[in-house]
């Protein structure tokens, strides 16, 4: 009684998808929900129950690829260390960020000053310091070349995750 309830309020209230962990998965998560009513069956001290999931195919990182990625969940033949946290003085700075996932918009953080960025013939209008998400800056898989420019003394941050089957 009180364990099944329990473990059916843990499992069905949510709003929406959740994270969903697999231990065989490490390092990873999938935007998941319950879809069905969950069957119960009780033996004694133990139980088992089965619940059927509707799942995302893609699989997201844990932590942001590139400055904070940690070495524990480093994958030498999928992951790349990189810089995704730049300071530009005045003026325009090129860079290459390499996205191993599927296509993905980054959350673009402006810590200090503000900056227009350019991939192919898009650049993003003047983003001022808090974090952005344009749908029209986007990066691609493999390697992305954008330039930045700032005007001041600026800092901005790419966030994003690998997203990957």
């Amino acid at each position: 009684g009180v364990i099944y309830n329990r473990l059916i309020l843990w499992l069905i209230d949510t709003e929406g998808k959740c994270k969903l962990q697999f231990d065989d998965a490490k390092g990873y998560y999938f935007m998941a929900e319950v879809i069905n009513s969950i069957d119960y069956e009780e033996f004694y001290e133990t139980g088992t129950f089965t619940v059927i999931f509707s799942a995302s195919p893609f699989r997201s990182s844990n932590t942001y690829q590139g400055n904070y990625l940690l070495w524990d969940d480093f994958n030498f033949l999928e992951d790349v260390l990189q810089k995704t946290d730049f300071v530009i003085e005045f003026g325009t700075e090129d860079i290459v960020i390499v996205n191993k996932g599927k296509r993905i918009t980054p959350i673009i953080k402006v810590h200090k000053g503000s900056v227009r960025i350019t991939r192919d013939s898009y650049t993003t209008p003047s983003l001022g310091v808090g974090e952005h998400k344009d749908f029209n800056l986007f990066l691609k898989k493999g390697e992305n070349s954008l330039r930045i420019q700032a005007s001041g003394k600026s800092r901005v941050e790419f966030l994003f995750r690998k997203e990957t089957i």
